[in-house]
């Protein structure tokens, strides 16, 4: 996923030199610290230019079937990272993934089942943060990836969300750096 995402953040035009962490790290770390307003927090990706802090910043989590009982307190957790990071900075774009299996207890006859959904449309109606003076609640793009795990390496499963659905990961990058651009226009890369 890191690979993936520092890819696809470099292809719209970030320099590889500014995306943490790299791949070719010699420390071995796997994740990014920034300091929130209320307390430390580790995120997947980042993007962060020196003297201006992180502008861009990616966190992805993955609920396996015996983990969507806690969905309710992973969205809890969404919300909360998102007030930490935006208390301290206003101006970062914030994006939010989440991993499920493509098993039965998510997906039954190319449908989404129930638990699913109910999570898709708490994420969806809080993945809306525009503008720096919108509620420091949302992030600014989440998207939902279905992973059929099974094959090596690992396929996404187009069923699910909806072509229409703004949690399409073929929006989440996009919408990033739009919004990147919009709140930086000052920042040299």
């Amino acid at each position: 996923m890191r690979r993936f995402c520092a890819y696809e953040l470099t292809q719209r035009g970030f320099p590889e030199s500014l995306v943490y962490p790299r791949s070719n790290a010699a420390e071995g770390k796997n994740r990014v610290q920034i300091l929130g307003g209320y307390m430390p927090k580790e995120v997947d990706v980042c993007v962060t230019v020196p003297d201006n802090g992180p502008l861009v910043a990616i966190s992805w989590k993955s609920l396996m079937p015996s983990t969507i009982r806690n969905a309710i307190n992973r969205f809890e957790e969404y919300i909360g990272d998102a007030m930490n990071l935006h208390a301290r900075f206003p101006m970062l774009v914030l994006g939010f993934m989440v991993l499920f299996p493509t098993s039965e207890k998510f997906l039954r006859n190319g449908k989404p089942a129930d638990e699913l959904q109910r999570f898709a449309d708490l994420i969806e109606r809080s993945n809306a943060r525009c503008g720096v003076m919108d509620p420091s609640g949302s992030y600014e793009a989440s998207c939902l990836l279905l992973v059929d795990f099974e094959p090596h390496p690992p396929r996404l499963s187009r069923a699910f969300p909806p072509k229409a659905s703004s949690l399409r990961v073929e929006q989440f990058f996009d919408k990033l750096w739009e919004l990147y651009q919009q709140r930086n226009q000052f920042v040299k890369l």
